[in-house]
């Protein structure tokens, strides 16, 4: 569900402000009475996505606007989850914070692209904060939500970026261990203040540096997931899987959709858009492999590993 359209921030390497211009965001009303017939119609999960969800309402006078849409959009009846996208690592309040610790409905995920964690990169990135308030950021999101699923992004090749400054981004991701991380290749966008800086970055060294990211990020999010293994969890059945037409592609509320990874189980335990609880027996490096509560007949063999699916390489898909 689109809660807004364009953004006020400057960063130098996003053409969304010069495509889209500043940000306008729907009134909380025609949301909420959106929702309410999305989930009359049967859905059940409801996905917020703008391209700067946390400074939602700003133009509409809202200090503290995603938090009063949060609250009204709990309101809806036989909505299950709801999953905002796209939070800036800024204006995170205490309010907004308690509200995902406390209010069921609002999945326990953050996504939160980082973009880079090298003082010197986010200064030319035109990036607020610096690494010790996105450092003291994360923790505090991750003591104020106990679980959360955390989700971010990082852009490697920006002009500039040194072997130093990637090195300072690769131990980040390694101490941090985000639960997963989305890599992107820098490419000038037309328009963008980044496309005017010297050092660019050669290319056969960007696809270098994404590729060593995700190799350490796919080890961080399978030993994460064997965590899961044993557990019993409610998820949401999505659908018969493309691996193999015994099986159901299900999600807990820590995968969004098409992005995060899914939840394998035998096909007869539940219907597409059902809920269903059960219990984790094995992982499939960003996938895990569940058997519904009280049934012993979960799938003998894990499926091939699906690729992360990640974001196509594009100036609008920077956050």
């Amino acid at each position: 569900m689109k809660i807004a359209e364009g953004c006020n921030r400057n960063c130098a390497f996003c053409a969304i402000p010069i495509m889209r211009g500043k940000q306008r965001s729907r009134p909380i009303e025609s949301i909420v009475a959106e929702a309410g017939r999305l989930v009359q119609e049967g859905v059940k999960e409801l996905n917020l996505i703008s391209q700067d969800t946390i400074n939602y309402g700003v133009d509409l006078g809202l200090k503290q606007g995603l938090t009063a849409l949060l609250r009204s959009l709990v309101t809806v009846k036989d909505v299950r989850w709801i999953r905002p996208f796209y939070l800036y690592p800024q204006q995170v309040t205490d309010e907004l914070l308690d509200l995902y610790a406390g209010e069921a409905r609002i999945t326990k995920y953050l996504d939160m692209p980082l973009q880079h964690i090298s003082d010197g990169m986010l200064k030319r990135m035109h990036r607020l904060g610096d690494r010790k308030h996105v450092t003291k950021l994360v923790e505090r999101i991750r003591a104020k939500i106990p679980g959360v699923f955390f989700r971010t992004a990082f852009i490697v090749g920006f002009p500039g970026e040194t072997d130093a400054m990637f090195e300072e981004l690769k131990q980040f991701i390694l101490d941090m261990e985000f639960d997963r991380v989305a890599v992107f290749l820098y490419s000038d966008e037309e328009g963008t203040s980044a496309v005017d800086l010297d050092r660019k970055v050669d290319q056969a060294v960007m696809e270098e540096r994404r590729n060593e990211l995700l190799a350490l990020q796919e080890s961080i999010s399978e030993a994460k997931n064997r965590d899961y293994l044993g557990r019993t969890m409610e998820v949401l059945v999505d659908g018969i899987s493309e691996e193999s037409d015994r099986l159901l592609e299900c999600r807990h509320e820590g995968l969004a959709p098409e992005i995060d990874g899914v939840v394998f189980c035998d096909r007869s335990a539940a219907k597409p858009g059902e809920f269903v609880s059960v219990t984790v027996t094995d992982v499939a490096g960003y996938d895990l492999i569940a058997q519904p509560v009280g049934r012993a007949d979960a799938p003998t063999a894990a499926p091939a590993v699906p690729t992360l699916l990640m974001p196509k390489k594009s100036g609008a898909g920077y956050r």
